[in-house]
């Protein structure tokens, strides 16, 4: 049986640590590079970047440990436009917002939390456009 995995998966293994969120604090986010964080029960982490109306961008949580991440896009103006739980659930509880149009030009603000009592680390990526799946079998099965 076949296992769906992020393509961002690949440069992450490549153990590339750009930045880190900081609780309390909004982290800059630039697309193509991977950054890490990680959520304690109860707490959001959050991380900003800024895009032209029309652009089309996604963005994908890849968790580790227990974490279940839910991730919502707000505009500057705090308002949300989008929210994901889980991409595939249940067999993947990654969180993803694909192919968001942006309404306008202003700067965005991502925010990651735990579903529940859900806590762990995390792998966050900015792309535009698609966030293309990848899809690998082992022919094992």
């Amino acid at each position: 049986m076949g296992t769906s995995f992020l393509k961002f998966c690949a440069a992450l293994a490549l153990s590339l640590f750009i930045s880190g969120a900081v609780h309390g604090q909004t982290s800059t986010l630039q697309p193509y590079i991977p950054a890490q964080g990680s959520i304690s029960v109860g707490s959001t982490d959050l991380w900003s970047f800024s895009a032209v109306a029309g652009q089309v961008i996604s963005i994908s949580v890849q968790p580790g440990g227990t974490l279940d991440p839910v991730i919502s896009l707000q505009n500057s103006s705090g308002e949300r436009i989008i929210s994901n739980d889980d991409a595939a659930y249940p067999a993947m509880t990654a969180a993803i917002l694909q192919a968001i149009t942006i309404p306008r030009t202003d700067t965005y603000t991502i925010s990651v939390e735990g579903y529940g009592n859900s806590s762990g680390s995390y792998a966050i990526l900015l792309t535009n456009g698609f966030a293309e799946m990848v899809e690998s079998d082992d022919f094992n099965s």
